[in-house]
């Protein structure tokens, strides 16, 4: 075969491709649309719906949850304090409960949080309640959706009396051990978020140094470390004494 015979297979190849070329290209009066950045379909998150609490269920949140309470369970001086001593005298407060944590961490505060130099120290010892409403009627989230569901108000009276009683003999057992060391002390129960509570009384109190368990008071996986959030929020010096095993 000569170069003469493959010249008529080439000019037919490319005839061939320019009219694929043709038939494959869009019409001038065609337009095509333009995707931007708007029209990428999103995933909206679920809305939270609050129900309509009942009038029922107003009364009983105004009743149990919405007053600040500040229950003052012990409050005794030690016997040399005077009113000089006692403005200069530094004031610790310690968070209490019944575990062992909390236990652990007041009693490493009375043993090297009161030599000599602070003789005249004055212990605040503070506990946090919970709400005796149930959180999703208060804080209502997409996991906890609040329902219309009337809360029994006999029910929660009878938690909100628990949770008190609790508290209050925390407190007085955890005051009794800094009475027998001769020092002042003042038993504090309160309520609500432990996070929000404890902050505020460093505050209104002066507090100079802030003594809390490692765990406990009212911690869940939704709230953190309520330890953590203190030594970072708190506005004095916060010691979290580790339980060594």
């Amino acid at each position: 075969m000569t170069l003469r015979d493959h010249t008529p297979l080439k000019k037919t190849c490319v005839k061939e491709r320019e009219k694929t070329s043709s038939a494959t290209t869009m019409p001038s009066n065609v337009t095509t649309p333009s995707l931007t950045l708007t029209d990428t379909p999103t995933i909206a998150e679920p809305a939270i719906k609050k129900a309509e609490l009942s009038y029922n269920d107003r009364s009983i949140i105004a009743k149990y949850v919405t007053p600040a309470i500040r229950e003052t369970v012990v409050s005794q001086t030690s016997s040399t304090e005077t009113k000089e001593s006692s403005l200069k005298s530094k004031r610790i407060a310690v968070c209490v409960d019944e575990g062992a944590e909390a236990s652990y961490a007041l009693a490493w505060a009375l043993k090297h949080l009161t030599d000599d130099s602070n003789a005249q120290a004055q212990f605040i010892l503070v506990n946090v309640r919970p709400f005796a409403v149930p959180e999703h009627f208060i804080h209502p989230t997409k996991f906890f959706p609040s329902t219309a569901m009337d809360m029994d108000e006999e029910y929660v009276e009878s938690v909100e009396t628990f949770n008190r009683e609790k508290s209050h003999d925390a407190l007085e057992k955890a005051a009794q051990q800094v009475l027998d060391k001769g020092l002042a002390c003042e038993a504090i129960a309160l309520r609500g978020d432990p996070r929000d509570q404890i902050l505020k009384l460093v505050e209104d109190e002066h507090v100079d140094c802030l003594v809390v368990g490692s765990r406990g008071l009212q911690e869940t996986s939704f709230r953190g470390s309520l330890s953590n959030y203190l030594v970072h929020h708190a506005t004095c010096a916060v010691i979290v004494p580790k339980i060594c095993e």
